[in-house]
Parts: structure tokens; C-alpha cells; sequence
């Protein structure tokens, strides 16, 4: 199963990135591969896998925000139905001097204050929380990258091994260059250093939208806070 999943997740990787990335090593060439190298191997296969199911759990998760977003865009608009319905009965009873109940409404008016903004500030960070769910989703997609990278890094540099072992001597082209039949491994290496680099430019845009989830929840509970 969970063979067939990593199967799933690394073709999906190729297909996504077929224009930059190094072609899958061929199992062929990796008949040698040592007991110490299998095990770094199925290491990396592991938290691709953990990746992955993580990622799943956030999107899962996302759905349930979505859906608490929609709620309270709906509280809001009742709150400020509200509001407009006491503004006009305030006129009402200013209009027939009704004291006793002006200041009731008055009371029921400041309800309305509080609840209305507490709610805009709740959404305020509901969107904030979804942002940064969001950006952190893409993180996980990248660090699923890197790991997919590095563990096609790690399978070429045994396969290289494996083809200078049986082909012989590296033999250049007619115009002095590589041998274009063997694993090109500083191939797989750049490509994958450049997953890092993505990976860590998205870690810092996740930071900033961490901040700005961090002040959101802030003057949410210093409001909220304010009435008890």
C-alpha cells in the first residue's frame, strides 16, 4: 500500500515537472544497491509519505475553515441587519418619547457594537488563519519536492556507480563532452538544491503570513477579552 502510494506521488512529481527535472533512474541500475544505501532510501520514502498525509490532513482541514469563513460572513451581514433595524427604531421611540424603552434599546444597542465587531475581527482572522494554511500547504508540496529530489539524487548516484562498474571506462562524445549514456549525477544534484532554495524562499513567506495570523488572533482575544 504504502508502496503503491510512493509510486503514485513520484510519478505525479515527474509529470508535474517533466520540462526541469532529470528522468527517474532506471530500476536496472540499481541492482547493486547496498543494505546501508536501501536503508537511506527507505528513509526518504517514508516522510515522503508522511509529507503527503499531512498535507491531506491540512486540505481536510481547510475545507472545515472555509466553511466557518462562510458562517460568519453570514453572521455579520445578520449583525448589521440588526444595527439598522435599532437605528430605526431608536427614531421611533425618540419620536414617541418612549424613554423606559430607549433604554433598553440602548443596552441592546451596544450588544450589537460588541458582537458585530467581535465577529468582523473573527473573520479578520479566520481569512488570516486560511492564508497561512494555504501558503503552508505549498510549503508541504515543495518539501515533498525536495524529498522526491533528493531521493532521486540518492538513486542516481548508485546508479552512476552501478554503470561505471559494468560499462567500463567514461568515454566523451566527439566534441569532448560528457558521455551522454551515463547518469548525469551533478544533474540531479543541482536540481535538487534548487528545491531547497524554493523550499526555504517559501518557509520565509510563510513566516510573514505567521505574523500576520499572529496579530489578527491578538486584537481578536484583546476584544474579546475587553467584555469579561
Amino acid at each position: 500500500m504504502k508502496k503503491s502510494l510512493l509510486l503514485i506521488l513520484v510519478s505525479a512529481f515527474f509529470i508535474g515537472c517533466f520540462a526541469t527535472m532529470p528522468p527517474p533512474v532506471k530500476e536496472m541500475y540499481l541492482k547493486d544497491t547496498t543494505a546501508d544505501e536501501q536503508k537511506k532510501l527507505s528513509a526518504i520514502e517514508q516522510e515522503i509519505i508522511k509529507i503527503n498525509q499531512e498535507n491531506s490532513r491540512l486540505k481536510e482541514s481547510l475545507k472545515i475553515l472555509n466553511q466557518k469563513i462562510l458562517v460568519n460572513e453570514k453572521d455579520i451581514a445578520r449583525l448589521e441587519k440588526e444595527k439598522s433595524y435599532f437605528a430605526e427604531k431608536e427614531k421611533l421611540l425618540t419620536l414617541s418619547n418612549e424613554t423606559e424603552k430607549l433604554v433598553k434599546l440602548n443596552e441592546e444597542k451596544k450588544k450589537n457594537d460588541f458582537d458585530l465587531q467581535l465577529e468582523k475581527l473573527n473573520l479578520d482572522f479566520l481569512k488570516a488563519k486560511k492564508n497561512c494554511d494555504e501558503v503552508n500547504s505549498e510549503l508541504l508540496n515543495t518539501r515533498l519536492n525536495v524529498k522526491i529530489a533528493e531521493l532521486n539524487f540518492e538513486k542516481a548516484k548508485i546508479g552512476r556507480a552501478y554503470q561505471d562498474k559494468t560499462l567500463g571506462p567514461v568515454v566523451a562524445d566527439a566534441k569532448g563532452g560528457k558521455d551522454k549514456n551515463r547518469i548525469d549525477i551533478e544533474q540531479y544534484e543541482k536540481y535538487y538544491k534548487d528545491q531547497q532554495a524554493k523550499l526555504e524562499q517559501k518557509q520565509k513567506e510563510l513566516k510573514r503570513y505567521e505574523d500576520v495570523l499572529k496579530q489578527a488572533e491578538e486584537k481578536y482575544k484583546s476584544f474579546k477579552s475587553s467584555a469579561e
